[in-house]
């Protein structure tokens, strides 16, 4: 996620912690791809994965109130958004035994449809090119994209060393970047 993007949403959630309403859609907008991946990568059902983002949402003037402007505010909501899922998931199955898998958001629905027709066509090329990439380099592009991981955050959660998932981030950047080069290339 870039600099501007990050800076956007730590200027929402000091505005919502101000009441204005209209930060909060403009943080929804930035950060619900996000929220809804991190519920769906640790409930693994999509009405409890909604039902978690529904409360997420809700909880919206807590959360912040909580945060501070010289914190990154999209990885202070994702931590909590992966603490509350995986709070949720201990009180749905009494253990928590959690394995990162690839989350498949071709078969979801999205919330805002015209949005959605506007990038329909991009979405559905990042989707033949991720079908190339092998598990475990889906896995590692979406904790980047929708974490905003660094490696050695993910090292640590997937119990690989910091070179091994370095070497995979690259092979899976440049396979993605191939293919939808191919797919882009297909099209004219």
């Amino acid at each position: 996620m870039d600099k501007h993007t990050k800076m956007k949403i730590n200027k929402c959630l000091i505005s919502i912690q101000k009441g204005d309403n209209e930060s909060l859609d403009l943080l929804y907008k930035l950060t619900a791809h996000s929220i809804r991946y991190i519920a769906l990568k640790y409930l693994k059902n999509q009405q409890e994965a909604e039902d978690l983002e529904q409360d997420f949402w809700a909880d919206i003037y807590n959360i912040a109130d909580k945060f501070t402007y010289f914190k990154n505010g999209f990885s202070y909501l994702t931590k909590i958004m992966t603490h509350m899922a995986i709070n949720r998931y201990y009180k749905l199955n009494g253990d928590y035994k959690h394995t990162v898998n690839y989350v498949d958001f071709s078969a979801i629905e999205h919330f805002d449809e015209d949005e959605v027709i506007e990038k329909m066509d991009i979405v559905a090329n990042v989707h033949k090119a991720l079908e190339k990439l092998d598990t475990n380099e889906k896995v590692i592009m979406q904790m980047i994209i929708y974490e905003d991981k660094s490696i050695l955050q993910m090292a640590k959660e997937l119990n690989m060393s910091k070179s091994k998932i370095g070497r995979i981030k690259v092979n899976a950047e440049e396979k993605l970047k191939t293919e939808l080069e191919s797919i882009m290339m297909g099209k004219k």
